[in-house]
């Protein structure tokens, strides 16, 4: 079929059809085909799925019992262990939580707050990306007299970590050394969290 030529609208739609039947695809062409791995992984995880479903139904007995299994009216067992190890197994692979914590208590005058509150709030986003730093705690009292008692802790997560921070790393009694040369820690303590 040559290229058609001319304005009226039966050449316009021979001109269409001409151009719709060379039209050339860039890349290969392929026709529709089946995905046979992803089609045996979808039904391979259904199945495992379903009788991983079936056999902890039968083994949690979620399901009721058979009625030629009662005895009158109530299962009979007397010394019979339960029929799974799932609480024992739980039990003991669970190891329990520790962690490991510092507080620091402070005084802090009326007059150093504002400089004070602003480290403070560096100094946790800086302590935060130390490895192991759980949480960066700063709990505070306004006192009678208008100073601010500062109670800050530190949570980690293994006594090593614990150990290189207050070795090496930027402390609050480092920083009330930085911020005041009269600022001093009442008290530290280095803790233990057993629950």
């Amino acid at each position: 079929m040559p290229m058609p030529s001319g304005d009226s609208p039966q050449k316009a739609q021979e001109y269409y059809a001409y151009l719709q039947s060379h039209h050339i695809v860039d890349s290969r062409v392929e026709t529709w085909h089946v995905d046979w791995l992803s089609l045996a992984w979808l039904w391979g995880f259904l199945i495992v799925l379903i009788i991983s479903v079936g056999l902890w139904a039968k083994q949690y007995r979620i399901l009721l019992p058979r009625l030629d299994r009662l005895s009158h009216g109530l299962r009979d067992r007397a010394g019979r262990r339960p029929p799974h190890l799932g609480t024992e197994v739980l039990v003991v692979s669970v190891l329990p939580f520790v962690a490991y914590s510092t507080l620091t208590e402070a005084l802090i005058p009326a007059e150093d707050w504002e400089d004070l509150y602003a480290s403070l709030q560096a100094l946790k986003g800086h302590v935060q990306e130390y490895p192991g730093c759980q949480r960066f705690d700063v709990f505070v009292r306004a006192e009678t007299d208008g100073s601010v008692r500062i109670h800050c802790y530190t949570t980690w997560d293994t006594p090593g970590q614990l150990e290189a921070f207050l070795e090496r790393g930027y402390t609050f009694e480092r920083l009330l050394a930085d911020v005041g040369s009269r600022l001093e820690t009442e008290r530290s303590l280095v803790m233990e969290k057993v629950f």
